[in-house]
């Protein structure tokens, strides 16, 4: 169990969901939602753009 933590692949892909769940739920949302939360839209852009990095940098691995 231990092992997979470890692992950057592993790791990297855990970041590429997490990057996609932040598009989905926090950056996309904000658009079709009543009321446009621009604070809300820029945070969720920047979460995904640093996981999305993450999984880049660890594919190398």
């Amino acid at each position: 169990m231990f092992n997979s933590l470890l692992n950057p692949k592993a790791l990297g892909e855990i970041s590429k969901d997490l990057g996609q769940i932040f598009f989905a739920s926090v950056f996309l949302a904000g658009f079709l939602g009543g009321k446009i939360n621009y604070l809300a839209i820029i945070i969720g852009l920047v979460l995904s753009i640093v996981f999305w990095s993450f999984y880049i940098i660890t594919r190398k691995y």
